[in-house]
């Protein structure tokens, strides 16, 4: 379609407006969905060379960033496009874009499991270290051989659960929307470099992930 065909079949349906809202990330660019408005009415009658036409001076015209790195996730937003008279008496569609950019945030937070004196002296003389998450089933590394008894194994479960218990209800004091995803290990290499139990409390380190919303920058 050539801008003047465009144009005259703009101004024939009297059209105000076109809103395209769409979002983008993963590496790629996802749904644009495109009405058009005359008088805060939807067109529906617009034909695909018309949408064909104005969806290239979108993309010509504004920016999307599409990959996502494991920090920033994507953006989504809105893209109004306007016909606007130039001082000449020429018309120009313009486009202004607006959205919000995604990003992925982590945080690292030790929290405390209440032990009991069997629980304790259990751990003391077997276990090396304990680790799992939302996506994983709790893990016990042992730090010696020796055969488990039935007794062990209940005390060995109630532990597990005490543990997930407390990983999946941190409240970390941070800013954003958390995420359910969480991993959590009684030995880290930054804030906890071996199994610690401080007095009657197992030392958990539980790392989660944030999402913050910020002006898109593209």
């Amino acid at each position: 379609m050539e801008h003047e065909q465009a144009v005259k079949e703009w101004q024939d349906l009297s059209i105000d407006k076109c809103e395209v809202e769409f979002d983008c990330g993963g590496d790629s660019m996802g749904n644009t969905d495109f009405t058009f408005y005359s008088n805060g009415n939807m067109v529906t009658n617009v034909s695909q060379e018309l949408q064909d036409y104005v969806e290239n001076k979108m993309y010509d015209q504004c920016s999307f960033y599409q990959n996502s790195d494991g920090h920033y996730q994507g953006e989504r937003g809105t893209v109004n496009i306007t016909l606007e008279q130039d001082d000449d008496d020429t018309y120009s569609f313009v486009c202004q874009k607006y959205a919000t950019a995604e990003y992925n945030e982590t945080y690292t937070i030790i929290e405390e499991v209440k032990l009991t004196p069997k629980q304790i002296d259990y751990i003391n003389k077997n276990i090396s270290t304990i680790w799992g998450g939302s996506d994983d089933h709790t893990q016990i590394i042992y730090k010696r051989d020796f055969i488990l008894t039935d007794e062990d194994e209940e005390l060995e479960e109630d532990l597990k659960k005490q543990i997930e218990n407390v990983a999946e209800n941190v409240e970390p004091d941070v800013e954003g929307e958390v995420q359910e995803w969480y991993q959590f290990t009684t030995n880290d290499d930054n804030k906890l470099e071996e199994l610690t139990i401080d007095y009657d409390v197992l030392k958990i380190s539980v790392r989660g992930s944030i999402t913050t919303y910020q002006e898109s920058d593209w």
